[in-house]
């Protein structure tokens, strides 16, 4: 009973590791899907702002104030003819170009100055783009557009990518002179723009041109370029510059390059919005798809129709900047005008109206004006000019407009956008959703764009605006909640002609932590707060929020005693504001929308905000290697060191941040040990309260177990990313490895049927490991394996590991006694994971022993599978009883055959290893020394088919007597069983035996019978006197004898019958072989033959 309550437990916690896995899969998919900004902007026109939480601080905050290096002040003068200024955020460094000198500074460590002046013509401006590929060395992250009065320069850079702040503030930079330059004599280059691929673009006051470069023939740098004009006329596009003459055209005004979508979008001076398609890589061009001149009209004619305000001169287009597709895949553009507004467009004829998602890659074939964002209200304090905003920036849900307050003061209005509140339920792992959700989501409003509106003031003319350490496009995460506290804040650089001033995005983890920090360990002070913050953000998302405060907290080295005070508040608002589980009744509203993550069958239980925190905290640690096919990173034959240590780190990070996790699970829930129903401390008088806690803490079990299983799947890669994977691959069987490259880690804990696929990596890596009789442990891997992942592969797996460690060891041994050792160690090990190896395996296993004359283990092993896949013996009862009523027990029956299968092919093959007696011996002493009565009955069985009566004769079991009473045909079974007992020394039983089968009711020769009453007659003859009892003795001699001579005139009256060769005597005769009569039988039916003989 203890052995199936423990193998139900095995399976209750297994279930809950999946329905878990589930969960985090679901968090993971539900905080990918961000609502697209086409479906957020509801109608013409929209103004929804609400104030930050706290205070302007709260949502953007100063962190650093940094003045202008004092060798760069020093060099402005009064005599200095053009100056311009800039961020280059990509090698964080800010730059300023004096009259013909170039420099860049490091903002991290402003003592890191850059100066250029190798040329003698005013700069006019400065562009950082990426090169074309294979054309300059791996080491070269971008090229420096220098363009002059007289000609552009290029410059190339080299600046690896910093990403801690030791690495920005020690960041190297540099610079080498190539001969790429053109003439650029006959027009000014205001703007520089590039694309990812290499192509670079030159903006003039009315014209586009495109610098074009090449790999060089001969050496790393030479002159092999040219610039081509673009938006000419005819043959003007192809004549060198000095020929080209000035066309009447849209006077430009700024340029934005949209990678994603192949795309250049040129503003004019007029507004005007001209949508130009550069192609794709292996395929660019320039063509020019639509030309949109009526933005101002349009937008002033959309705001008048929704009643709104506005003078023609505040939709002056100031700038343009990309919508990501991570925030839309229908709006692709927008314009920030003069008066803050924000015009969205689409460069897809309906895009706003459909509801198709137009793939990145789609050609654009027009530009729409969708919506019209009206800015915060913002009104002029008395003595203030109007706001116009001359700057901007915009990316992934924030947006900053620029506007000058006064004389020496501007404002910067930050816009954030709040996600939506989830309102529909995640799907359960059995498809079950409530009516009440059902109805809930039928009335659900349609969301709409709300931000978060804060302002800023400097008392400094702000020059640009920039983020720093921008992620690449695709990367930077639209939910604000999904970020975690450990990771970067978002920051902003505002340059001013004394310095920069850098803003940090305060994330609601942040403000969370700021308010923690100012309750100073008294969450009742503050009480009203953390509702008003719990009620903005839900239950679930904020105690999600403080397991990422005490997650980032417990990662630092050294905590500070207020540290340590603001992780005891996290947790004690975690457990306090957590709630409880509850049944989700009909007429309840759908507050914690993650309540159904992990339902039990036919339920509908919601969980606590706490469970669901837990689990949105615990799949956001997770995420980036959730689906991760790391298997397939580790096979790409380019795969760098410098690759290698990249994935290695971020695997040791959220090895990190889930070893955090699950410390705080150990020390503050009791998530590893659920108590029995009858546990007297859970017998509340509310039954339907004690079976939701319960379940909630089976639940929490649950998670445990992967979390633990997570950490050790993340040790089990590292152990393949610090081998050489590829060669571990060609271990692997071919048919195996497109699975194993499939492989990723939610496979890997939530489905067992890639179980195989583990299974031939792991083989592969003990195949590949090297050892020598002299070198190394044999068990390297499983000890590695059992130290790191003992929960994950677990004891029967391990053991498994270990005997294919032991029979690889045994090919490089070359003394007989050590290998024999070896081979039964591996036995040993096989034997404890019998049921659970595949029938594969056990096949190559059981051929290796046979090749290797370890036939014996051949038959432990096997004998050993038998008896763990049925311990019941059901196999046994179906055998005995009448095998058609019962066909359920058919599969144990089945599953016991097969494996006694590899019992009698390795003792056929031991028997007919004569030159080596003792294997056979030994295999056949093994078998019927075993306890398995089916296996022994198989066994008979297969023996008498193999002609091997006399080693039958020769074993000496309980189940032999019994097999051949039960389950052979009488005359066979006596037959048998008189030489078995001769043989046994059992004289009396043979001669009884002999008796009986002479005595048989069947056509048996007359001769045979007397034969073998005669030799009945010796055996009892032959009786131990000290065993049998004499009178019984005597008185069945006495019987036999009498049978004898009976039997003997019986064989004479047949030889007469037949000697009268008539078919009545014939017949006669024939009937007389099939029983043995007695003399009075004999007298009666055959007086004149009796009289006569």
């Amino acid at each position: 009973m203890n052995n199936e309550q423990t193998k139900a437990d095995i399976l209750n916690i297994q279930d809950s590791i999946i329905n878990a896995g589930k969960a985090i899969g679901t968090a993971i998919e539900r905080d990918e899907v961000f609502t697209d900004l086409a479906d957020l902007l509801q109608g013409p026109t929209l103004n929804s702002y609400v104030k930050p939480l706290y205070n302007p601080e709260s949502e953007f905050k100063k962190t650093i104030d940094l003045e202008m290096p004092a060798a760069l002040r020093n060099e402005i003068t009064d005599t200095t003819c053009r100056l311009f200024t800039g961020v280059l955020p990509e090698i964080n460094r800010a730059w300023v170009t004096i009259d013909n000198r170039l420099y860049m500074w490091n903002y991290h460590n402003p003592t890191d100055i850059f100066q250029y002046d190798d040329q003698d013509q005013v700069i006019l401006t400065l562009g950082l783009v990426k090169p074309k590929p294979d054309i300059f060395g791996d080491h070269i992250n971008y090229l420096l557009v220098i363009p002059t009065t007289v000609q552009v320069i290029i410059l190339a850079v080299s600046c690896p990518p910093a990403k801690t702040q030791e690495e920005k503030i020690n960041s190297k930079l540099n610079v080498y002179a190539t001969d790429l330059t053109i003439p650029s004599d006959e027009f000014a280059v205001e703007k520089v723009v590039g694309t990812d691929s290499g192509r670079i673009f030159l903006l003039s006051t009315t014209n586009v041109y495109e610098f074009n470069y090449q790999a060089p023939a001969s050496r790393i740098f030479s002159s092999n370029s040219s610039i081509r004009c673009l938006t000419g006329n005819g043959f003007s596009k192809y004549l060198p510059t000095a020929f080209m003459r000035k066309n009447e055209q849209t006077v430009l005004k700024a340029a934005v390059v949209d990678n994603e979508r192949k795309t250049l979008y040129l503003l004019g001076a007029d507004s005007s919005i001209e949508v130009i398609y550069l192609g794709n890589d292996t395929n660019p061009c320039y063509q020019s798809i639509f030309k949109y001149t009526k933005v101002i009209q349009d937008a002033s004619q959309m705001c008048r129709l929704q009643t709104a305000v506005a003078d023609t001169s505040d939709f002056i287009i100031q700038s343009l900047h990309i919508i990501s597709s991570v925030e839309s895949k229908k709006v692709h553009l927008m314009a920030v005008t003069s008066g803050g507004y924000r015009l969205y467009f689409t460069h897809h004829r309906d895009g706003f109206r459909s509801f198709r998602l137009t793939p990145a890659d789609d050609k654009p074939n027009t530009l729409e004006l969708g919506h019209i964002r009206i800015p915060p209200k913002n009104e002029p304090a008395p003595g203030q000019m109007k706001a116009c905003y001359k700057l901007s920036y915009h990316y992934c849900g924030i947006t900053m407009l620029c506007t000058q307050k006064s004389e020496s003061l501007d404002q910067v209005v930050m816009t954030t956008v709040t996600p939506p509140k989830k309102t529909s339920v995640l799907p359960s792992t059995n498809g079950i959703v409530s009516n009440s959700m059902n109805s809930l989501m039928n009335v659900a409003t349609r969301p709409q764009l709300i931000e978060v509106d804060t302002n800023a003031e400097l008392d400094k003319r702000i020059l640009a605006i920039e983020e720093a350490d921008k992620l690449p496009v695709g990367s930077q995460k639209m939910n604000e909640l999904a970020e975690q506290r450990s990771s970067p804040n978002r920051e902003f650089i505002m340059l001013t002609m004394n310095g920069l001033t850098v803003y940090s995005k305060q994330r609601p983890v942040d403000i969370l932590y700021f308010m923690l920090e100012n309750a100073h360990g008294h969450l009742e002070t503050k009480k009203k707060e953390f509702i008003e913050f719990i009620d903005r953000f839900e239950r679930p998302e904020s105690c999600a929020m403080c397991l990422s405060i005490v997650d980032a907290i417990s990662s630092r080295a050294n905590i500070s005693d207020r540290e340590k005070e603001v992780l005891t508040s996290a947790t004690k608002l975690f457990f306090e504001y957590g709630g409880r589980p509850m049944l989700d009744q009909p007429s309840q509203a759908p507050s914690n929308h993650l309540g159904r993550v992990i339902p039990e069958l036919g339920s509908n239980i919601k969980y606590s905000g706490a469970h669901d925190g837990l689990v949105l905290h615990f799949s956001r640690i997770v995420t980036p290697i959730w689906r991760l096919k790391f298997f397939a990173e580790c096979n790409k034959e380019k795969m760098t060191e410098k690759d290698r240590t990249a994935l290695g780190r971020k695997l040791s990070k959220i090895e990190n941040h889930l070893w955090n996790l699950r410390r705080f699970m150990e020390q503050n829930m009791n998530s590893r040990n659920t108590p029995a129903i009858t546990d007297p401390r859970y017998q509340p008088d509310d039954g339907s309260a004690l079976q939701l806690q319960l379940r909630e803490q089976r639940a929490l079990r649950g998670i445990f177990e992967l979390l633990v299983r997570c950490i050790q799947v993340i040790q089990f890669m590292h152990m393949f990313l610090e081998s050489d994977f590829l060669i571990i691959m060609n271990f692997v069987e071919e048919k195996a490895k497109p699975g194993i490259l499939e492989l990723n880690m939610d496979k890997m804990l939530v489905s067992p049927e890639v179980k195989p696929l583990i299974q031939e990596l792991t083989i592969a890596a003990i195949y590949k490991c090297e050892i020598t009789p002299t070198n190394v442990k044999y068990d390297t891997i499983t000890y590695t394996l059992e130290a790191k992942c003992g929960s994950f592969f677990g004891p029967k797996e391990l053991n498994f590991y270990k005997g294919i460690e032991c029979l690889k060891y045994t090919k490089i041994l070359e003394n007989e006694q050590d290998r024999n050792a070896f081979f039964a160690e591996s036995l040993k090990h096989f034997k404890l994971t019998a049921d659970d190896i595949s029938e594969e395996k056990l096949a190559i296993i059981c051929s290796i022993y046979r090749a290797n004359n370890f036939h014996l283990g051949v038959v432990e092993l096997a004998l050993e599978r038998a008896n763990r896949q049925d311990p019941q013996k059901q196999g046994l009862a179906y055998f005995e009883s009448n095998k058609a009523a019962e066909p359920g027990k058919s599969h144990f029956f089945d599953l016991r055959v097969r494996s006694y299968h590899y019992v009698f092919e390795a003792l056929m093959e031991a028997k007919t290893k004569k030159q080596i007696p003792s294997l056979a011996k030994n295999a056949f002493a093994a078998a019927f020394a075993s306890d398995d009565e089916l296996f022994h009955y198989q066994l008979y069985y297969w023996m008498l088919n193999k002609d091997m009566m006399n080693d039958l004769l020769s074993a000496d079991t309980v189940y032999l007597i019994p097999y051949f009473e039960k389950h052979v045909t009488e005359q066979g079974a006596l037959e048998f069983l008189w030489q078995y007992s001769r043989r046994k020394r059992q004289f009396f039983k043979a001669s009884k035996y002999l008796y009986n089968l002479a005595s048989f009711r069947a056509s048996i020769p007359m001769a045979s019978r007397i034969e073998w009453l005669a030799c009945a007659n010796v055996n009892c003859r032959c009786h131990d006197p000290k065993v049998e009892n004499a009178a019984e003795t005597g008185a069945f001699l006495q019987e036999l004898q009498s049978a004898l001579k009976a039997a003997t005139l019986q064989q004479k009256i047949q030889n007469a019958l037949k000697s009268e060769n008539t078919i009545e005597s014939n017949t006669e005769a024939a009937g007389l072989d099939m029983c043995l009569l007695t003399l009075p039988q004999l007298r009666e039916k055959y007086p004149q033959f009796v009289d006569y003989f």
